[in-house]
Protein backbone atom coordinates (compact mmCIF):
# COMPACT_ATOMS: atom_id res chain seq x y z
CA UNK A 1 0.00 0.00 0.00
CA UNK A 2 1.38 3.22 -0.90
CA UNK A 3 1.27 6.01 1.64
CA UNK A 4 -0.36 9.76 0.95
CA UNK A 5 2.89 11.93 -0.18
CA UNK A 6 4.59 9.41 -2.38
CA UNK A 7 5.88 10.40 -5.53
CA UNK A 8 5.81 8.17 -8.42
CA UNK A 9 8.17 8.90 -11.39
CA UNK A 10 8.80 12.62 -10.11
CA UNK A 11 4.90 13.45 -11.62
CA UNK A 12 2.25 11.69 -9.30
CA UNK A 13 1.93 12.32 -5.58
CA UNK A 14 -0.12 9.95 -3.99
CA UNK A 15 -2.81 11.63 -1.86
CA UNK A 16 -4.72 9.08 -0.60
CA UNK A 17 -6.32 4.98 -1.46
CA UNK A 18 -9.48 5.41 -3.19
CA UNK A 19 -10.41 1.59 -3.28
CA UNK A 20 -9.13 -2.51 -4.05
CA UNK A 21 -10.02 -4.57 -6.62
CA UNK A 22 -8.89 -7.57 -7.64
CA UNK A 23 -5.91 -6.60 -9.39
CA UNK A 24 -4.67 -3.68 -7.63
CA UNK A 25 -5.41 -0.50 -5.81
CA UNK A 26 -6.35 2.44 -6.88
CA UNK A 27 -5.30 5.75 -5.19
CA UNK A 28 -5.74 9.74 -5.74
CA UNK A 29 -3.30 11.18 -6.77
CA UNK A 30 -2.20 14.89 -8.04
CA UNK A 31 0.62 16.02 -10.64
CA UNK A 32 3.43 16.52 -8.63
CA UNK A 33 5.08 18.93 -11.79
CA UNK A 34 2.64 21.60 -12.29
CA UNK A 35 1.75 24.24 -10.24
CA UNK A 36 -2.22 23.90 -10.60
CA UNK A 37 -3.80 20.65 -9.35
CA UNK A 38 -4.23 17.92 -11.65
CA UNK A 39 -5.97 14.95 -10.17
CA UNK A 40 -5.66 12.12 -11.95
CA UNK A 41 -6.71 8.35 -10.47
CA UNK A 42 -3.50 5.96 -10.24
CA UNK A 43 -3.99 2.21 -11.06
CA UNK A 44 -1.31 0.26 -9.59
CA UNK A 45 -0.85 -3.06 -10.47
CA UNK A 46 -1.08 -5.44 -6.65
CA UNK A 47 2.31 -6.44 -5.34
CA UNK A 48 2.08 -10.21 -5.06
CA UNK A 49 0.81 -10.59 -8.36
CA UNK A 50 3.71 -8.41 -10.26
CA UNK A 51 5.56 -12.12 -10.49
CA UNK A 52 2.46 -13.65 -12.24
CA UNK A 53 3.13 -13.53 -16.24
CA UNK A 54 -0.65 -13.62 -17.45
CA UNK A 55 -1.79 -10.66 -14.71
CA UNK A 56 1.36 -8.80 -15.60
CA UNK A 57 0.33 -9.13 -19.44
CA UNK A 58 -3.19 -8.42 -18.47
CA UNK A 59 -2.76 -4.81 -17.08
CA UNK A 60 -0.45 -3.86 -19.75
CA UNK A 61 -3.38 -4.93 -22.37
CA UNK A 62 -5.61 -2.63 -20.26
CA UNK A 63 -3.13 0.21 -20.38
CA UNK A 64 -2.76 0.09 -23.96
CA UNK A 65 -6.67 -0.68 -25.19
CA UNK A 66 -7.22 2.83 -23.08
CA UNK A 67 -4.84 4.56 -24.18
CA UNK A 68 -6.27 4.51 -27.39
CA UNK A 69 -9.63 5.14 -26.87
CA UNK A 70 -11.00 8.90 -26.69
CA UNK A 71 -14.66 9.01 -25.75
CA UNK A 72 -16.89 11.34 -23.50
CA UNK A 73 -18.43 8.23 -21.85
CA UNK A 74 -14.51 6.85 -21.37
CA UNK A 75 -12.50 7.30 -18.67
CA UNK A 76 -8.96 8.79 -20.00
CA UNK A 77 -6.05 7.69 -19.67
CA UNK A 78 -3.37 10.38 -19.52
CA UNK A 79 -0.04 8.20 -18.56
CA UNK A 80 1.52 4.76 -17.94
CA UNK A 81 4.87 3.51 -16.23
CA UNK A 82 6.36 1.37 -14.00
CA UNK A 83 8.25 2.88 -11.15
CA UNK A 84 10.33 0.14 -8.89
CA UNK A 85 8.89 -2.25 -10.88
CA UNK A 86 5.52 -1.36 -10.01
CA UNK A 87 3.44 -0.96 -13.15
CA UNK A 88 1.21 1.69 -13.52
CA UNK A 89 -1.08 4.16 -15.44
CA UNK A 90 -2.75 7.40 -14.53
CA UNK A 91 -6.34 7.42 -15.65
CA UNK A 92 -8.87 10.50 -15.50
CA UNK A 93 -10.30 11.22 -12.05
CA UNK A 94 -14.66 10.94 -11.96
CA UNK A 95 -15.45 12.52 -9.09
CA UNK A 96 -18.40 11.15 -8.54
CA UNK A 97 -20.13 7.26 -7.12
CA UNK A 98 -20.23 3.89 -9.49
CA UNK A 99 -23.68 2.60 -10.21
CA UNK A 100 -23.40 -0.20 -7.48
CA UNK A 101 -23.13 2.82 -5.05
CA UNK A 102 -25.91 4.93 -6.56
CA UNK A 103 -28.32 1.79 -6.88
CA UNK A 104 -27.86 0.84 -3.15
CA UNK A 105 -28.63 4.55 -1.97
CA UNK A 106 -31.25 4.99 -5.10
CA UNK A 107 -35.48 4.52 -3.55
CA UNK A 108 -36.40 0.81 -4.23
CA UNK A 109 -32.71 0.72 -5.46
CA UNK A 110 -33.65 1.58 -9.01
CA UNK A 111 -33.20 5.78 -11.16
CA UNK A 112 -35.87 8.08 -11.99
CA UNK A 113 -36.56 6.51 -15.83
CA UNK A 114 -35.16 9.56 -17.36
CA UNK A 115 -31.54 9.01 -15.51
CA UNK A 116 -31.50 5.20 -16.12
CA UNK A 117 -31.87 6.07 -20.18
CA UNK A 118 -29.03 8.77 -19.70
CA UNK A 119 -26.81 6.27 -18.07
CA UNK A 120 -27.60 3.31 -20.50
CA UNK A 121 -26.72 5.70 -23.38
CA UNK A 122 -23.49 6.98 -22.02
CA UNK A 123 -22.30 3.47 -21.46
CA UNK A 124 -23.61 2.18 -24.97
CA UNK A 125 -21.76 5.43 -26.69
CA UNK A 126 -18.45 4.30 -24.29
CA UNK A 127 -18.55 0.77 -25.46
CA UNK A 128 -19.53 1.05 -29.35
CA UNK A 129 -15.97 3.48 -29.76
CA UNK A 130 -14.79 0.67 -28.18
CA UNK A 131 -16.01 -1.94 -30.17
CA UNK A 132 -15.15 -0.42 -33.48
CA UNK A 133 -11.40 0.98 -32.27
CA UNK A 134 -8.53 -0.12 -35.13
CA UNK A 135 -5.23 -0.04 -34.79
CA UNK A 136 -2.30 2.17 -36.45
CA UNK A 137 -2.12 0.08 -39.25
CA UNK A 138 -6.56 0.15 -39.64
CA UNK A 139 -7.06 -2.85 -38.82
CA UNK A 140 -10.02 -3.75 -35.81
CA UNK A 141 -9.04 -4.20 -32.57
CA UNK A 142 -11.94 -6.33 -31.68
CA UNK A 143 -12.62 -5.04 -28.07
CA UNK A 144 -14.92 -6.76 -25.69
CA UNK A 145 -14.93 -5.19 -22.73
CA UNK A 146 -16.38 -8.37 -20.73
CA UNK A 147 -16.80 -6.87 -17.43
CA UNK A 148 -19.72 -4.08 -17.76
CA UNK A 149 -21.22 -3.97 -14.10
CA UNK A 150 -22.41 -1.24 -12.10
CA UNK A 151 -18.92 -1.24 -9.94
CA UNK A 152 -17.52 -0.35 -13.80
CA UNK A 153 -19.88 2.12 -14.36
CA UNK A 154 -18.77 5.86 -12.95
CA UNK A 155 -21.10 9.11 -12.64
CA UNK A 156 -19.50 12.34 -12.03
CA UNK A 157 -21.72 14.55 -9.41
CA UNK A 158 -22.32 16.70 -12.42
CA UNK A 159 -24.19 13.71 -14.41
CA UNK A 160 -21.36 12.64 -16.81
CA UNK A 161 -21.28 8.56 -17.45
CA UNK A 162 -17.95 7.14 -17.43
CA UNK A 163 -17.02 3.57 -18.20
CA UNK A 164 -13.57 2.43 -16.92
CA UNK A 165 -11.94 -0.93 -16.30
CA UNK A 166 -10.75 -2.60 -19.52
CA UNK A 167 -8.77 -4.86 -17.44
CA UNK A 168 -10.45 -8.08 -18.78
CA UNK A 169 -10.80 -7.12 -22.51
CA UNK A 170 -9.90 -8.88 -25.27
CA UNK A 171 -8.37 -6.81 -28.03
CA UNK A 172 -7.54 -9.14 -31.09
CA UNK A 173 -4.45 -7.84 -32.05
CA UNK A 174 -2.84 -7.45 -28.08
CA UNK A 175 -1.24 -10.28 -26.35
CA UNK A 176 -3.65 -11.33 -23.09
CA UNK A 177 -4.10 -14.44 -21.10
CA UNK A 178 -7.85 -14.44 -22.39
CA UNK A 179 -8.74 -17.64 -24.46
CA UNK A 180 -11.48 -19.36 -25.59
CA UNK A 181 -12.89 -21.40 -22.51
CA UNK A 182 -11.77 -19.71 -20.05
CA UNK A 183 -14.50 -17.50 -18.14
CA UNK A 184 -13.75 -13.97 -17.31
CA UNK A 185 -16.17 -11.18 -15.79
CA UNK A 186 -18.43 -10.92 -12.89
CA UNK A 187 -20.84 -13.63 -12.64
CA UNK A 188 -24.43 -12.14 -12.68
CA UNK A 189 -23.26 -9.63 -15.56
CA UNK A 190 -22.12 -12.03 -18.14
CA UNK A 191 -23.57 -12.92 -21.74
CA UNK A 192 -24.95 -16.98 -21.84
CA UNK A 193 -21.92 -17.16 -24.54
CA UNK A 194 -19.35 -15.70 -21.54
CA UNK A 195 -21.18 -18.10 -19.17
CA UNK A 196 -19.90 -21.14 -21.42
CA UNK A 197 -16.15 -19.92 -22.13
CA UNK A 198 -17.60 -19.31 -25.83
CA UNK A 199 -15.67 -16.37 -28.12
CA UNK A 200 -16.45 -13.63 -27.58
CA UNK A 201 -17.57 -10.33 -29.54
CA UNK A 202 -19.42 -7.09 -29.07
CA UNK A 203 -22.83 -8.46 -28.22
CA UNK A 204 -21.71 -9.99 -25.35
CA UNK A 205 -21.43 -6.22 -23.90
CA UNK A 206 -24.81 -5.36 -25.20
CA UNK A 207 -26.28 -8.15 -23.10
CA UNK A 208 -24.30 -6.82 -20.03
CA UNK A 209 -26.26 -3.37 -21.02
CA UNK A 210 -29.46 -5.20 -21.10
CA UNK A 211 -28.44 -6.17 -17.36
CA UNK A 212 -27.77 -3.28 -16.47
CA UNK A 213 -31.00 -1.35 -18.01
CA UNK A 214 -33.14 -4.04 -16.27
CA UNK A 215 -31.85 -3.53 -12.90
CA UNK A 216 -32.05 0.05 -13.07
CA UNK A 217 -35.80 0.35 -14.06
CA UNK A 218 -37.28 -2.24 -12.06
CA UNK A 219 -35.00 -2.28 -9.15
CA UNK A 220 -33.67 -5.43 -8.15
CA UNK A 221 -31.10 -7.60 -9.31
CA UNK A 222 -31.82 -9.92 -12.08
CA UNK A 223 -29.12 -12.84 -11.88
CA UNK A 224 -28.49 -13.24 -8.29
CA UNK A 225 -28.84 -16.51 -6.76
CA UNK A 226 -27.49 -18.75 -4.23
CA UNK A 227 -23.60 -19.90 -5.25
CA UNK A 228 -22.59 -18.71 -9.08
CA UNK A 229 -23.21 -22.16 -10.42
CA UNK A 230 -27.36 -21.23 -9.88
CA UNK A 231 -26.46 -17.85 -11.82
CA UNK A 232 -24.57 -19.20 -14.25
CA UNK A 233 -26.75 -21.66 -15.46
CA UNK A 234 -30.37 -19.16 -15.30
CA UNK A 235 -28.35 -17.01 -17.67
CA UNK A 236 -27.40 -19.74 -20.02
CA UNK A 237 -30.61 -21.68 -19.83
CA UNK A 238 -33.74 -19.50 -19.02
CA UNK A 239 -34.80 -16.43 -20.50
CA UNK A 240 -34.73 -12.44 -18.55
CA UNK A 241 -37.88 -12.41 -16.30
CA UNK A 242 -40.01 -9.03 -18.63
CA UNK A 243 -39.88 -5.94 -16.29
CA UNK A 244 -43.83 -6.24 -16.23
CA UNK A 245 -43.98 -9.33 -14.40
CA UNK A 246 -41.97 -6.72 -11.45
CA UNK A 247 -43.99 -3.35 -12.67
CA UNK A 248 -47.28 -3.49 -14.56
CA UNK A 249 -46.89 -0.12 -15.54
CA UNK A 250 -43.76 -1.07 -17.21
CA UNK A 251 -43.82 1.14 -20.59
CA UNK A 252 -43.89 -1.44 -23.24
CA UNK A 253 -42.15 0.01 -25.61
CA UNK A 254 -38.94 0.40 -23.21
CA UNK A 255 -39.84 -3.62 -22.10
CA UNK A 256 -38.93 -4.80 -25.52
CA UNK A 257 -36.06 -3.32 -26.00
CA UNK A 258 -34.66 -4.36 -22.98
CA UNK A 259 -35.46 -7.86 -23.85
CA UNK A 260 -34.14 -7.37 -27.20
CA UNK A 261 -31.00 -7.08 -25.67
CA UNK A 262 -30.95 -9.70 -23.30
CA UNK A 263 -32.04 -11.89 -26.23
CA UNK A 264 -30.34 -15.28 -25.49
CA UNK A 265 -29.82 -16.04 -29.14
CA UNK A 266 -27.35 -13.78 -30.04
CA UNK A 267 -28.72 -13.17 -33.76
CA UNK A 268 -31.93 -12.05 -31.71
CA UNK A 269 -29.88 -9.51 -29.52
CA UNK A 270 -28.91 -6.02 -30.94
CA UNK A 271 -26.01 -5.89 -32.97
CA UNK A 272 -24.22 -3.57 -31.60
CA UNK A 273 -24.23 -1.06 -28.88
CA UNK A 274 -25.14 1.77 -31.18
CA UNK A 275 -28.30 -0.25 -32.57
CA UNK A 276 -29.43 0.08 -28.43
CA UNK A 277 -28.52 3.53 -28.25
CA UNK A 278 -30.46 4.87 -31.30
CA UNK A 279 -33.51 3.04 -29.83
CA UNK A 280 -32.79 3.68 -26.11
CA UNK A 281 -32.84 7.44 -27.22
CA UNK A 282 -35.82 7.30 -29.32
CA UNK A 283 -37.69 5.46 -26.43
CA UNK A 284 -37.22 8.95 -24.80
CA UNK A 285 -37.95 11.44 -27.45
CA UNK A 286 -41.57 9.60 -28.21
CA UNK A 287 -42.27 9.99 -24.16
CA UNK A 288 -40.84 13.33 -24.22
CA UNK A 289 -38.30 12.22 -21.13
CA UNK A 290 -35.74 14.94 -20.40
CA UNK A 291 -32.26 12.62 -20.75
CA UNK A 292 -29.65 15.26 -19.68
CA UNK A 293 -26.26 15.46 -17.48
CA UNK A 294 -28.57 17.74 -15.52
CA UNK A 295 -30.94 15.57 -14.46
CA UNK A 296 -28.35 13.32 -13.70
CA UNK A 297 -26.53 15.59 -11.48
CA UNK A 298 -30.33 16.67 -9.97
CA UNK A 299 -30.78 12.98 -9.05
CA UNK A 300 -27.44 12.51 -7.69
CA UNK A 301 -27.59 15.75 -5.53
CA UNK A 302 -31.19 14.02 -3.77
CA UNK A 303 -29.00 10.74 -3.33
CA UNK A 304 -25.12 12.12 -2.47
CA UNK A 305 -26.00 15.41 -0.25
CA UNK A 306 -24.07 14.66 2.17
CA UNK A 307 -20.58 14.12 0.27
CA UNK A 308 -21.54 17.04 -2.54
CA UNK A 309 -22.45 19.57 0.85
CA UNK A 310 -19.46 18.31 2.29
CA UNK A 311 -17.26 19.38 -1.10
CA UNK A 312 -19.20 22.14 -1.16
CA UNK A 313 -18.51 23.57 2.48
CA UNK A 314 -14.65 22.90 1.88
CA UNK A 315 -14.50 24.61 -0.81
CA UNK A 316 -16.23 27.91 0.22
CA UNK A 317 -13.20 27.45 3.14
CA UNK A 318 -10.78 27.61 0.39
CA UNK A 319 -9.89 24.04 0.04
CA UNK A 320 -8.80 21.87 -3.28
CA UNK A 321 -10.88 18.97 -4.18
CA UNK A 322 -7.75 17.07 -3.26
CA UNK A 323 -7.14 18.32 -0.18
CA UNK A 324 -10.86 17.55 0.99
CA UNK A 325 -10.61 14.15 -0.61
CA UNK A 326 -7.39 13.74 1.19
CA UNK A 327 -9.32 14.41 5.05
CA UNK A 328 -12.41 12.64 3.37
CA UNK A 329 -13.70 8.74 5.32
CA UNK A 330 -11.82 5.37 4.57
CA UNK A 331 -12.47 3.93 0.94
CA UNK A 332 -14.39 0.92 0.48
CA UNK A 333 -13.80 -1.78 -2.34
CA UNK A 334 -13.88 -1.32 -5.86
CA UNK A 335 -13.27 -2.01 -9.43
CA UNK A 336 -10.34 -3.29 -10.04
Amino acid sequence: MLLPGTILQTRYRIVRLLGQGGMGAVYLAQRADRQYEHRVAIKLLRSETRANAKLVRRFRTERQILAGLDHPNIAQVHDIGLEHGEYFFAMEYVHGQDLARILRRAPHHKLHLENALHVAIGVCAGLHCAHIARDNTGRPLDIVHRDVSPSNVLVSYQGAVKLVDFGVAKAATLVSETREGVIKGKYGYMSPEQCLGESLDRRSDVFAVGILLWEMTVGRRLYMFKGELASLQRIVYADAPRPSKFDPQYPEQLEHIVMRALARDVKQRYQSAEQLQIDLEQFALDHRLAVSAVSMAIEMKMLFRDQIDAWTAAERAGQSLGEHLAAANPPSPMHG
